[in-house]
């Protein structure tokens, strides 16, 4: 009589293989993600930038060459600018609290848009 099938030390080894695979690959794919995660935060970081600026020609009356002036991610979206969905941080899917700070640069004589993760009370202060 012939059995078909495996061993139990085939099916041992096969296990054992696999996971040594599992561990070599394991931690380069949750860097591979991390890495998309945070190139992500950056993009979205810049989206918001890219508004603050728009939201900057419709209220140019408000911006100074001397003081720097503190947006807030909820003005844009309160003003349709953004939409709630646009305000997830990609690495935890949190709502993004922070501001844009937007500060005139006599160098260039030009207004910059810096988001920054601390919310615009905090940093007027």
């Amino acid at each position: 009589m012939k059995n078909k099938g495996f061993t139990l030390i085939e099916l041992i080894a096969i296990i054992t293989i696999l996971s040594l695979v599992a561990i070599i690959v394991t931690p380069t794919v949750l860097d591979s993600l991390q890495e998309s995660k945070e190139k992500s935060y950056v993009e979205q970081t810049k989206i918001l930038e890219r508004t603050a600026e728009k939201w900057s020609i419709q209220n140019a009356s408000l911006l100074s060459e001397t003081s720097d002036y503190y947006l807030s991610i909820t003005t844009l979206v309160e003003e349709d600018y953004l939409e709630a969905s646009d305000i997830l941080d990609p690495r935890d899917h949190s709502k993004m609290n922070g501001c844009i700070v937007i500060h005139y640069d006599d160098a260039h004589s030009q207004f910059d848009f810096n988001y920054s993760e601390n919310s615009c009370t905090n940093l007027s202060n």
